[in-house]
């Protein structure tokens, strides 16, 4: 279904330009300019359903996604969409959004190179590929005075890059939950390699963090007023930085939190801190049961309470990267395709073969071996 492009269109409070394709969940209101009253503002219903599905956006005026209600994207691919004066490259929202297994690829903007948001925020089984932000937030931004929550769950970033925060930066209350994703090849041209996450309650788990960088300051994730935060079975591979301040750090930084967070079942392996250190906290912070690829004073700083910790320690690696968006099953090789079925025959039909010949030449030598035995035999009777 679509919708006919207006001349002239604002909402409450935001911004609306010409777009094609929206589903939401209720009626969705806009205030209209309608040209032919004179200028009048006037509400016009525009249409009612639940979901934004199986749409593919290429431009910038396909991509602004309004409403006051919950919006839902499912199986949606947002592709080479630029607009660098602008937040939020593929979606600026102000409602809550839901995600369900969908690509930005190639998306960029000003801050925000994927989607910039302030309300709740849900992201499940997405990727965020090569997005990118001149100013801040390669991929994902979410800010707002508001109590909201931010799920990023079975999740990919990979080749992120902006000038700070090269992948996700939220400034909420409310929880925020990470887990089972991967951040990879995630960059920042000054400050904060990947993600930080300012106040509320912050929960991180089974997350992989692979050559995340900063050419100056905090190389990869910044926990900065958070009333609690736990950061457990996670990866932090070849993480580094620039700087040459002391307090700065290439994995964690921890600084200004009302309580003691606790960093525990982590492996450190690799990462480059310059002068600073792998985890540092201006603030206390707690570490249990953590391994690190390096020594001890080059890996923790002074007011990281660590327990259990092991420090030149040697340990396998085992990282999958291709977790995220799921391709349309159209693209994807069944297992027993006709290829893999023809493979099959001619394995079997040589392994019966192979049988064959085994057998065929175990019978001929008994057979052989028989008729030598039967002369023998003939010949000593004849004796």
């Amino acid at each position: 279904m679509k919708l006919e492009y207006f001349s002239d269109a604002e909402t409450i409070g935001n911004r609306i330009s010409p777009f094609k394709e929206i589903f939401s969940k209720n009626c969705i209101k806009y205030l209209h300019r309608s040209l032919n009253s004179n200028q009048n503002l006037q509400f016009q219903p525009l249409i009612n359903k639940d979901i934004i599905l199986n749409s593919e956006f290429k431009t910038f005026q396909d991509r602004e996604v309004y409403s006051t209600y919950v919006i839902t994207l499912s199986n949606t691919i947002f592709q080479n969409i630029t607009e660098e004066n602008v937040a939020g490259g593929a979606i600026y929202a102000t409602s809550p959004l839901i995600l369900e297994n969908v690509l930005f690829q190639s998306c960029k903007a000003l801050r925000g190179g994927a989607i910039v948001c302030s309300s709740n925020l849900s992201i499940n089984s997405c990727s965020f590929i090569q997005c990118s932000a001149t100013a801040s937030k390669g991929s994902i931004e979410l800010r707002t005075k508001a109590v909201v929550n931010f799920d990023f769950n079975s999740s990919v970033i990979h080749k992120s890059t902006s000038r700070n925060h090269g992948g996700i930066m939220r400034n909420s209350k409310g929880i925020f939950n990470m887990f089972d994703s991967n951040h990879t090849t995630v960059r920042a041209n000054d400050c904060v390699g990947d993600t930080e996450i300012q106040n509320g309650f912050v929960y991180i788990t089974h997350v992989v963090f692979h050559n995340i960088s900063a050419a100056m300051h905090h190389g990869c994730l910044v926990l900065t007023y958070s009333v609690n935060f736990e950061v457990t079975d996670c990866i932090f591979m070849r993480c580094s930085q620039g700087s040459v301040i002391t307090s700065t750090s290439a994995a964690i930084t921890v600084d200004f939190n009302r309580q003691f967070g606790k960093i525990s079942d982590c492996l450190f392996y690799y990462c480059n801190a310059a002068q600073g250190k792998t985890v540092n906290a201006g603030t206390h912070a707690k570490m249990f049961n953590c391994k690190f690829s390096g020594t001890k004073d080059k890996e923790v700083g002074e007011n990281v309470n660590h327990v259990d910790c092991e420090f030149n320690a040697k340990f396998t690696l085992f990282i999958i990267t291709g977790i995220g968006f799921k391709q349309d099953p159209s693209y994807v090789r069944p297992m027993h395709d006709k290829n893999v079925e023809n493979l099959i025959i001619i394995l079997k039909s040589l392994g019966c073969a192979i049988v064959t010949g085994i057998l065929f030449t175990t019978l001929h030598k008994k057979i052989i071996h028989w008729i030598h035995a039967s002369r023998a035999i003939k010949g000593t009777n004849l004796v």
